[in-house]
């Protein structure tokens, strides 16, 4: 009697990815090349309740994430850093910005994995690469590459850095404030958790 084989992706363990501040279009609908994969498992947490409409979303705190050490593969944010900063209402109840990023990257770094990867996406809010990237070094993570969009998105060539980095995330354009106006140059930064 022969043995059955089963197929790779029935053998290989789940890859978790966890998009924090989601708003109205999350990951799982909008995502990239990383969300083709069989094997991915999705969570997003979002601050506001009235924005948790979709299956496998919350509403948590950014300071306070509800996982245990070591449990996602991915952590992705975009445009949380710029929402923060240009809208005070945003969490409705007073806060220090200061706090919420330190917290919000000390709390990723806590429950991405060793070797993990954490990926932040500033489009339709984009705000200081070198801020973003001093918060990244500052609470452990490496930065492994980033790049800015410097174009707009039409024009961009496939093979742009931006694109590439930007890829496995997203594969619809970045979400504009109005029209075609960015507040600034959208960008990434790529992270990953040293292996302990």
């Amino acid at each position: 009697m022969s043995e059955k084989i089963l197929p790779s992706e029935a053998i290989s363990p789940k890859q978790r990815i966890l998009e924090v501040g989601f708003g109205t279009r999350p990951a799982f609908k909008h995502g990239g090349t990383l969300f083709s994969s069989p094997n991915l498992e999705y969570t997003g947490i979002e601050f506001l309740p009235g924005l948790c409409q979709f299956d496998r979303t919350l509403v948590a705190s950014i300071g306070h994430l509800p996982f245990k050490d070591n449990t996602f593969d991915y952590v992705m944010m975009r445009s949380v850093f710029g929402m923060f900063k240009d809208l005070p209402h945003y969490p409705p109840e007073p806060f220090d910005f200061e706090e919420v990023a330190d917290d919000g990257m000390r709390e990723s770094f806590r429950v991405l994995k060793s070797g993990g990867q954490i990926a932040i996406l500033e489009e339709n809010t984009p705000w200081r690469i070198e801020y973003v990237k001093a918060y990244f070094e500052r609470v452990g993570f490496q930065i492994r590459d980033s790049a800015v969009m410097n174009n707009d998105w039409e024009k961009l060539d496939r093979r742009s850095k931006w694109k590439r980095l930007r890829e496995p995330f997203f594969n619809t354009p970045p979400t504009m404030v109005s029209g075609s106006v960015y507040f600034d140059d959208p960008y990434i930064i790529v992270g990953e958790k040293p292996i302990a």
